[in-house]
């Protein structure tokens, strides 16, 4: 009996450190979901180009500098701060991928009223040369 005692015993201890360890590293310095949400939204900003566009070039340095600071609050514990500061890194990187995505579509509809603009030219020619040949 006292083999099976030891042994119970044994498990409720590894249970309990095992349950005391994983509620200090939650609590502890670690990663916080709005950093890693915050990167992602960067990365997506810079390879829609936001780097290489001005409009958009603010918000990624913005995105950049809240996600600096918010890792120096997080070193020092400041969960609150570091939270606040990776959600507003979030948000301007969302703003400079919506910059960056913007200018494109102008772009965009520049070109298709450039194009519409040579096809009505030629419509026009084609229509002019038809009523040239039926007037014959």
């Amino acid at each position: 009996m006292w083999t099976y005692l030891s042994r119970l015993e044994r498990c409720l201890t590894l249970v309990g450190l095992s349950a005391l360890l994983g509620g200090c590293a939650s609590l502890g310095g670690g990663a916080l979901p709005e950093m890693g949400r915050a990167r992602t939204a960067l990365r997506a900003a810079e390879e829609a180009g936001a780097s290489a566009e001005p409009a958009a070039q603010m918000y990624v340095a913005l995105a950049q500098e809240h996600l600096e600071r918010a890792s120096g609050r997080l070193a020092v514990g400041d969960r609150a701060g570091a939270v606040g500061l990776a959600r507003r890194a979030e948000l301007d990187a969302e703003v400079a991928l919506l910059a960056a995505r913007e200018t494109g579509l102008r772009d965009a509809v520049h070109r298709t009223l450039d194009d519409t603009g040579q096809i009505s030219d030629e419509a026009a020619k084609i229509n002019e040369v038809a009523r040239r040949r039926a007037g014959r």
